[in-house]
Protein backbone atom coordinates (compact mmCIF):
# COMPACT_ATOMS: atom_id res chain seq x y z
CA UNK A 1 0.00 0.00 0.00
CA UNK A 2 1.01 3.15 -0.52
CA UNK A 3 0.64 6.92 1.57
CA UNK A 4 -1.94 7.95 -1.05
CA UNK A 5 -3.26 4.59 -0.88
CA UNK A 6 -3.70 4.77 2.81
CA UNK A 7 -5.14 8.04 3.08
CA UNK A 8 -7.72 7.25 0.50
CA UNK A 9 -8.09 4.08 3.13
CA UNK A 10 -8.74 6.62 5.84
CA UNK A 11 -11.20 8.88 3.87
CA UNK A 12 -13.01 5.56 3.30
CA UNK A 13 -12.99 4.97 7.03
CA UNK A 14 -14.39 8.63 7.89
CA UNK A 15 -16.96 8.47 5.62
CA UNK A 16 -18.03 5.33 6.55
CA UNK A 17 -18.61 6.19 10.05
CA UNK A 18 -20.20 9.47 8.68
CA UNK A 19 -22.87 7.80 6.67
CA UNK A 20 -22.95 4.89 10.12
CA UNK A 21 -22.13 2.08 7.15
CA UNK A 22 -20.49 0.02 9.80
CA UNK A 23 -19.91 -3.22 7.46
CA UNK A 24 -18.29 -1.23 4.99
CA UNK A 25 -16.01 0.23 7.67
CA UNK A 26 -15.77 -3.57 8.86
CA UNK A 27 -14.13 -4.74 5.73
CA UNK A 28 -11.11 -2.72 5.69
CA UNK A 29 -10.19 -4.74 8.58
CA UNK A 30 -8.57 -7.99 8.44
CA UNK A 31 -10.98 -11.06 9.17
CA UNK A 32 -8.16 -11.30 12.59
CA UNK A 33 -7.74 -7.92 13.10
CA UNK A 34 -5.90 -7.25 16.63
CA UNK A 35 -7.91 -4.22 17.74
CA UNK A 36 -7.49 -2.34 21.03
CA UNK A 37 -7.22 0.24 23.41
CA UNK A 38 -4.97 -1.35 26.01
CA UNK A 39 -6.56 -0.10 29.00
CA UNK A 40 -10.23 -0.50 27.56
CA UNK A 41 -10.88 -3.09 25.22
CA UNK A 42 -9.84 -5.83 22.57
CA UNK A 43 -11.04 -7.38 19.77
CA UNK A 44 -9.58 -10.18 17.91
CA UNK A 45 -11.90 -10.63 14.71
CA UNK A 46 -13.89 -8.44 12.33
CA UNK A 47 -17.37 -9.58 13.63
CA UNK A 48 -16.63 -8.45 16.79
CA UNK A 49 -15.08 -5.33 15.72
CA UNK A 50 -18.28 -4.49 13.34
CA UNK A 51 -20.48 -5.33 16.56
CA UNK A 52 -18.72 -3.06 18.38
CA UNK A 53 -18.87 0.09 15.70
CA UNK A 54 -22.58 -0.80 15.39
CA UNK A 55 -23.47 -0.80 19.37
CA UNK A 56 -23.34 3.38 18.69
CA UNK A 57 -26.59 4.38 20.25
CA UNK A 58 -27.57 5.41 16.49
CA UNK A 59 -26.23 8.60 16.94
CA UNK A 60 -23.68 10.96 14.49
CA UNK A 61 -20.73 9.84 13.81
CA UNK A 62 -17.79 11.53 12.83
CA UNK A 63 -13.71 10.91 12.40
CA UNK A 64 -11.46 13.94 11.67
CA UNK A 65 -7.95 12.83 10.70
CA UNK A 66 -4.87 14.72 11.73
CA UNK A 67 -1.70 14.02 11.28
CA UNK A 68 -0.54 11.15 9.39
CA UNK A 69 2.60 9.04 9.41
CA UNK A 70 3.17 6.22 7.25
CA UNK A 71 6.04 3.75 6.43
CA UNK A 72 5.73 2.41 3.55
CA UNK A 73 8.67 -0.37 3.57
CA UNK A 74 7.12 -1.25 6.37
CA UNK A 75 3.60 -0.77 5.99
CA UNK A 76 2.84 0.88 9.48
CA UNK A 77 2.21 4.03 10.60
CA UNK A 78 0.31 6.44 13.19
CA UNK A 79 -2.38 8.79 13.10
CA UNK A 80 -3.70 11.29 15.39
CA UNK A 81 -7.51 12.00 15.01
CA UNK A 82 -10.76 13.19 16.43
CA UNK A 83 -13.69 11.19 17.03
CA UNK A 84 -17.47 12.31 17.68
CA UNK A 85 -19.94 9.86 18.78
CA UNK A 86 -21.42 9.11 22.05
CA UNK A 87 -18.65 11.08 23.49
CA UNK A 88 -15.51 13.29 21.30
CA UNK A 89 -12.52 11.38 21.30
CA UNK A 90 -8.68 12.42 20.89
CA UNK A 91 -6.20 9.89 19.94
CA UNK A 92 -3.96 8.66 18.46
CA UNK A 93 -3.53 5.09 16.71
CA UNK A 94 -0.97 2.80 15.67
CA UNK A 95 -1.80 0.18 13.16
CA UNK A 96 -0.18 -2.08 10.18
CA UNK A 97 -1.39 -2.87 7.19
CA UNK A 98 -1.44 -6.24 5.69
CA UNK A 99 -2.61 -7.14 1.98
CA UNK A 100 -4.18 -3.75 1.56
CA UNK A 101 -6.29 -4.44 5.39
CA UNK A 102 -5.72 -2.87 8.42
CA UNK A 103 -4.59 -5.71 10.54
CA UNK A 104 -3.30 -3.97 13.61
CA UNK A 105 -5.05 -0.96 15.39
CA UNK A 106 -3.94 0.44 18.79
CA UNK A 107 -5.64 3.43 20.12
CA UNK A 108 -4.87 5.75 22.88
CA UNK A 109 -7.58 7.63 23.39
CA UNK A 110 -9.03 10.83 25.81
CA UNK A 111 -12.88 11.64 26.15
CA UNK A 112 -12.45 15.24 26.12
CA UNK A 113 -15.19 17.96 24.43
CA UNK A 114 -12.45 20.81 23.32
CA UNK A 115 -11.83 21.32 19.91
CA UNK A 116 -8.95 19.24 18.94
CA UNK A 117 -6.38 22.30 18.92
CA UNK A 118 -7.27 23.54 22.01
CA UNK A 119 -6.66 20.16 23.76
CA UNK A 120 -3.28 19.95 22.40
CA UNK A 121 -2.16 23.34 23.20
CA UNK A 122 -1.70 21.96 26.72
CA UNK A 123 -3.10 21.52 30.28
CA UNK A 124 -5.84 24.30 31.66
CA UNK A 125 -4.34 27.15 33.33
CA UNK A 126 -4.03 27.45 36.92
CA UNK A 127 -7.20 29.57 36.92
CA UNK A 128 -8.97 26.63 35.40
CA UNK A 129 -7.90 24.27 38.23
CA UNK A 130 -11.23 24.01 39.39
CA UNK A 131 -12.31 21.63 36.14
CA UNK A 132 -9.97 19.44 36.51
CA UNK A 133 -10.37 15.85 38.09
CA UNK A 134 -8.70 15.69 41.39
CA UNK A 135 -6.57 13.29 42.52
CA UNK A 136 -8.75 10.65 43.95
CA UNK A 137 -10.89 10.74 41.18
CA UNK A 138 -7.37 10.42 39.27
CA UNK A 139 -6.48 7.12 41.16
CA UNK A 140 -9.97 5.76 40.77
CA UNK A 141 -10.01 5.88 36.97
CA UNK A 142 -6.41 4.56 37.39
CA UNK A 143 -7.54 1.52 39.27
CA UNK A 144 -10.98 0.57 36.64
CA UNK A 145 -7.52 1.06 34.02
CA UNK A 146 -5.71 -1.37 36.07
CA UNK A 147 -8.86 -3.86 36.26
CA UNK A 148 -9.38 -3.75 32.77
CA UNK A 149 -5.96 -4.17 31.72
CA UNK A 150 -5.93 -6.97 34.10
CA UNK A 151 -9.14 -8.47 32.15
CA UNK A 152 -7.21 -7.96 28.69
CA UNK A 153 -4.27 -9.82 29.97
CA UNK A 154 -5.78 -12.47 31.48
CA UNK A 155 -4.06 -11.99 34.85
CA UNK A 156 -5.72 -13.31 37.66
CA UNK A 157 -3.36 -12.13 40.19
CA UNK A 158 -3.00 -8.53 38.75
CA UNK A 159 -7.32 -8.72 39.46
CA UNK A 160 -6.87 -10.19 43.25
CA UNK A 161 -4.32 -7.44 44.18
CA UNK A 162 -7.59 -4.83 43.53
CA UNK A 163 -9.46 -6.31 46.57
CA UNK A 164 -9.86 -5.44 49.52
CA UNK A 165 -9.64 -8.84 52.36
CA UNK A 166 -13.03 -7.87 53.40
CA UNK A 167 -15.14 -7.63 49.84
CA UNK A 168 -18.15 -9.50 49.35
CA UNK A 169 -19.55 -9.86 45.66
CA UNK A 170 -23.31 -10.62 45.13
CA UNK A 171 -24.42 -11.03 41.34
CA UNK A 172 -27.67 -10.98 39.49
CA UNK A 173 -29.03 -13.82 38.75
CA UNK A 174 -29.85 -12.46 35.93
CA UNK A 175 -29.22 -8.99 34.00
CA UNK A 176 -32.93 -7.71 34.93
CA UNK A 177 -32.60 -8.56 38.42
CA UNK A 178 -32.49 -5.65 39.86
CA UNK A 179 -34.26 -6.99 42.40
CA UNK A 180 -31.69 -7.66 45.07
CA UNK A 181 -33.51 -10.38 46.76
CA UNK A 182 -32.96 -12.32 43.21
CA UNK A 183 -29.21 -11.87 43.85
CA UNK A 184 -27.01 -15.04 44.45
CA UNK A 185 -23.45 -15.43 46.03
CA UNK A 186 -21.39 -17.01 44.20
CA UNK A 187 -17.27 -16.02 45.39
CA UNK A 188 -18.39 -15.21 49.39
CA UNK A 189 -16.03 -13.30 50.95
CA UNK A 190 -12.29 -12.52 49.25
CA UNK A 191 -9.94 -15.33 49.26
CA UNK A 192 -6.93 -14.77 46.77
CA UNK A 193 -6.17 -18.36 46.17
CA UNK A 194 -9.80 -19.12 45.82
CA UNK A 195 -10.60 -16.30 43.90
CA UNK A 196 -7.72 -16.74 41.49
CA UNK A 197 -8.43 -20.12 40.83
CA UNK A 198 -12.02 -19.47 39.68
CA UNK A 199 -10.51 -16.47 37.51
CA UNK A 200 -8.27 -19.24 36.09
CA UNK A 201 -10.17 -21.33 34.83
CA UNK A 202 -12.69 -19.27 33.05
CA UNK A 203 -9.57 -17.79 31.69
CA UNK A 204 -8.13 -21.56 30.34
CA UNK A 205 -11.67 -22.51 29.10
CA UNK A 206 -12.66 -19.21 27.01
CA UNK A 207 -11.20 -16.39 24.74
CA UNK A 208 -11.77 -12.95 25.19
CA UNK A 209 -13.49 -11.71 22.08
CA UNK A 210 -14.04 -8.41 23.55
CA UNK A 211 -13.74 -5.98 26.58
CA UNK A 212 -14.95 -2.53 26.28
CA UNK A 213 -15.35 -0.23 29.59
CA UNK A 214 -16.46 3.23 30.04
CA UNK A 215 -16.52 5.20 33.32
CA UNK A 216 -19.61 6.45 33.10
CA UNK A 217 -19.79 8.36 36.43
CA UNK A 218 -16.99 8.93 39.71
CA UNK A 219 -18.89 9.40 42.84
CA UNK A 220 -16.44 10.84 45.85
CA UNK A 221 -16.89 10.95 49.74
CA UNK A 222 -16.58 14.74 51.25
CA UNK A 223 -13.95 12.77 53.41
CA UNK A 224 -12.01 11.70 50.39
CA UNK A 225 -11.73 8.10 51.66
CA UNK A 226 -14.64 6.12 49.97
CA UNK A 227 -15.73 6.26 46.20
CA UNK A 228 -18.02 4.62 43.76
CA UNK A 229 -17.48 4.26 39.69
CA UNK A 230 -19.98 3.39 37.51
CA UNK A 231 -18.78 1.84 35.05
CA UNK A 232 -20.84 0.63 31.53
CA UNK A 233 -19.34 -3.11 30.09
CA UNK A 234 -19.89 -5.19 26.81
CA UNK A 235 -17.45 -8.31 27.34
CA UNK A 236 -17.45 -11.16 25.28
CA UNK A 237 -15.49 -14.74 26.10
CA UNK A 238 -15.85 -17.54 23.88
CA UNK A 239 -16.46 -21.13 24.78
CA UNK A 240 -14.62 -23.55 23.48
CA UNK A 241 -17.31 -25.09 21.96
CA UNK A 242 -17.92 -21.34 20.01
CA UNK A 243 -20.96 -20.56 22.64
CA UNK A 244 -20.46 -16.70 23.38
CA UNK A 245 -21.03 -15.45 26.95
CA UNK A 246 -21.76 -11.78 26.73
CA UNK A 247 -21.26 -9.50 29.91
CA UNK A 248 -23.37 -6.07 29.19
CA UNK A 249 -24.80 -3.59 30.97
CA UNK A 250 -23.80 -1.33 34.05
CA UNK A 251 -22.06 -1.83 36.73
CA UNK A 252 -20.83 0.00 40.57
CA UNK A 253 -17.79 -0.43 41.86
CA UNK A 254 -17.24 0.82 45.79
CA UNK A 255 -13.70 1.49 46.60
CA UNK A 256 -11.83 2.42 50.36
CA UNK A 257 -8.73 4.23 50.67
CA UNK A 258 -6.67 2.99 53.27
CA UNK A 259 -4.45 4.27 56.01
CA UNK A 260 -1.24 3.93 53.42
CA UNK A 261 -3.22 5.84 50.84
CA UNK A 262 -4.13 2.68 48.63
CA UNK A 263 -7.66 2.13 46.87
CA UNK A 264 -8.90 -1.21 47.25
CA UNK A 265 -12.30 -2.32 45.75
CA UNK A 266 -14.59 -3.02 49.07
CA UNK A 267 -17.93 -4.26 46.84
CA UNK A 268 -19.12 -4.63 43.27
CA UNK A 269 -22.48 -4.98 41.45
CA UNK A 270 -23.05 -7.41 39.01
CA UNK A 271 -23.66 -6.21 35.29
CA UNK A 272 -27.50 -4.73 35.08
CA UNK A 273 -29.10 -3.65 32.31
CA UNK A 274 -30.96 -0.31 33.14
CA UNK A 275 -32.49 0.03 29.28
CA UNK A 276 -36.02 1.28 29.58
CA UNK A 277 -36.12 2.20 33.03
CA UNK A 278 -37.47 5.75 34.57
CA UNK A 279 -36.14 7.64 37.14
CA UNK A 280 -38.04 7.06 40.51
CA UNK A 281 -41.03 10.12 40.61
CA UNK A 282 -39.69 13.28 42.47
Amino acid sequence: MTSEELRALLGDLADGWRRRDHARVASRFAPDVEYADPLRYRFTDRASLQAFFEDDGELAQQVEWHSITFDEPRQCGAVEYTYDGTHRYHGVALFQIREGLIARWREYQHVDARPFEELVAGPPSRGQADSAPTSSEEAIRAMVDRETRAWNERDPEALASLFHPDMVWPWPAHPRAHDPAEWVMVLGRFDRARWVASWQSLFDATELVANVRHVAKIILSKEGDGALAVVDIDTTWREKDGTLDRWKGRVGKVYCRLPDGEWKITMHTGVLDYAGLHPPPA
